[in-house]
């Protein structure tokens, strides 16, 4: 073989090689089409809120996961608190996370995971600013107002299960020895 044919063959050998090595990683993401109006009612939680915390963590699989704390205003379904937490995915371009500002506002469609409620950039979660009045009024429509005072009062103290079984267990061994050691009267 003559070397010209020898080099052409190891540069299509080398080209091949090179085409074939992944030289970076991408990310995509794909969500369903779906109307508003058909996501709020879909949703597990659909509510109107403003931030009032975020807590940054990192998870190893998915990334920056954040922890926002809402005080909401208005919701889908009556709500036992007018504060929700709920966790996402912080938002890189392409891995179908959401962010969020502390004070801003926002349409949130949640759903509820082993962790508690999550949501994530399909969902259709959107921020409300007054830029589109007639969606606005679309999500008003669909949503009630949360009392103010949903979490202001004495709160309930739970008798924790423990307790009532081990109250329940010692009545039941009272009980029993009172009737095993009793005296017979003479």
């Amino acid at each position: 073989m003559n070397r010209s044919a020898l080099r052409l063959l190891q540069a299509a050998l080398i080209a091949v090689g090179v085409a074939i090595i992944p030289l970076a990683t991408v990310s995509a993401c794909s969500c369903a089409v779906q109307e508003l109006p058909e996501a709020i009612a879909s949703a597990d939680v659909a509510f109107v809120g403003t931030v009032s915390s975020l807590e940054q963590s990192t998870d190893a699989e998915l990334g920056e996961r954040l922890t926002t704390t809402w005080q909401v205003t208005s919701s889908r379904d009556p709500l036992p608190t007018a504060s929700i937490t709920v966790e996402s995915v912080k938002d890189d371009g392409a891995n179908c996370g959401i962010s969020f500002g502390v004070s801003e506002q926002w349409l949130v469609l949640a759903y509820q995971s082993e962790g508690g409620l999550e949501t994530n950039g399909c969902t259709m979660s959107r921020p409300l600013g007054g830029e589109d009045p007639e969606l606005e009024a679309l999500i008003a429509e669909a949503m009630q107002p949360v009392a103010a005072s949903a979490d202001v009062g004495e709160p309930d103290l739970p008798v924790p299960v423990p307790v009532i079984g081990l109250g329940a267990a010692a009545l039941f061994i009272g009980i029993v020895s009172l009737v095993a050691f009793r005296r017979s009267s003479r």
